[in-house]
């Protein structure tokens, strides 16, 4: 056996047993994309309002930060469970499993109210809590209940169901694009165009719908319990699978481009036809839940257990 045959036998050992040098360099480098804000939370979504104020839900309840990430401060003591919605007036929606939380100041003060809707016809005789919500361009607030869809045209303060007919248990997720609403679950997805008055199947995706988003080009991702994700660019009527695996956590930038969640964290800069991985979940130590951006481009991502980190340079 040459030398040189030797040489290479010995570098394959040291890659098996230390680790090749240039999977190290790029673990380094795919760490140093992040460094750590807050420490020691587990935080399941994380959105940034118009006026900058970042507001995290962490497992004790929700945060806020107004100085880009610097310094936090709890201001609900209550655990939401849906998405953190907010309109480009000062409004900010979080449902929690007792009722819903909304501020009219970016989150600088919020008022409760514990009792979403009640009615008396015998279409919904309570309904305690809201799962996902969504805000349309006349300010109409939409949220999901335990069976069915329910407005308010009054900022939350009312509710009332749109739709008296439509009761579908296990809705997961609500969005909408120019004022079309989407919403979906067990059944796949369905869409209204006249602000939840009647309904249609999209019968194209027909699994089990977890996780809805649309981004800046109005394309629809949809990611199912199966671990697929497809989009559509002509608002439902078609859809194409982009990912093998379930995204979540979605937030989109400058140019469209998208960043997203299967634990590891992701970007595409393709209209979310391709997507590479630039921080894993191993390099991060726990799983990424959550992304944002904000108006400089700098990303923040929540994560479980490990808390909520920031980009240390600009994907602007």
């Amino acid at each position: 056996m040459n030398k040189a045959k030797i040489i290479v036998i010995l570098v394959c050992i040291q890659c098996i047993l230390y680790g090749c040098d240039s999977t190290n360099e790029s673990n380094e480098q795919r760490e140093s994309i992040l460094h750590q804000l807050y420490p020691n939370v587990s935080v399941s979504k994380i959105a940034i309002v118009p006026n900058g104020n970042i507001i995290a839900v962490v497992e004790k309840g929700v945060m806020r930060s107004i100085d880009k990430g610097k310094s936090w401060q709890y201001c609900i003591n209550d655990y939401p469970h849906g998405r953190i919605i907010f309109s480009n007036d000062g409004y900010v929606y979080i449902p929690t499993l007792s009722g819903m939380y909304s501020s009219s100041n970016y989150g600088s003060s919020w008022s409760f109210t514990d009792s979403i809707a009640k009615f008396t016809d015998g279409n919904l005789v309570l309904a305690k809590s809201l799962g996902s919500m969504v805000v349309t361009s006349n300010n109409y607030v939409f949220g999901t209940s335990s069976n069915g869809v329910l407005c308010s045209t009054n900022r939350g303060k009312n509710w009332f169901e749109p739709d008296t007919s439509f009761h579908i248990s296990y809705i997961e997720d609500i969005c909408q694009i120019h004022d079309t609403l989407f919403v979906s679950g067990i059944f796949g997805v369905l869409r209204s165009t006249n602000y939840g008055l009647s309904w249609d199947t999209l019968a194209a995706v027909d699994a089990w719908i977890a996780e809805l988003y649309t981004d800046s080009l109005n394309n629809i991702y949809v990611s199912n319990i199966f671990g697929s994700t497809y989009r559509s660019s002509d608002r439902g009527i078609s859809w194409h699978n982009v990912y093998k695996g379930f995204l979540a956590g979605f937030t989109v930038g400058k140019n469209n481009v998208l960043f997203a969640v299967d634990r590891n964290l992701l970007k595409s800069s393709d209209n979310g036809l391709t997507w590479i991985e630039i921080v894993s979940a191993t390099d991060l130590g726990v799983t990424a839940n959550s992304t944002a951006i904000d108006d400089e481009g700098y990303l923040y991502v929540g994560a479980s257990m490990r808390g909520i980190y920031k980009s240390k340079t600009s994907f602007y």
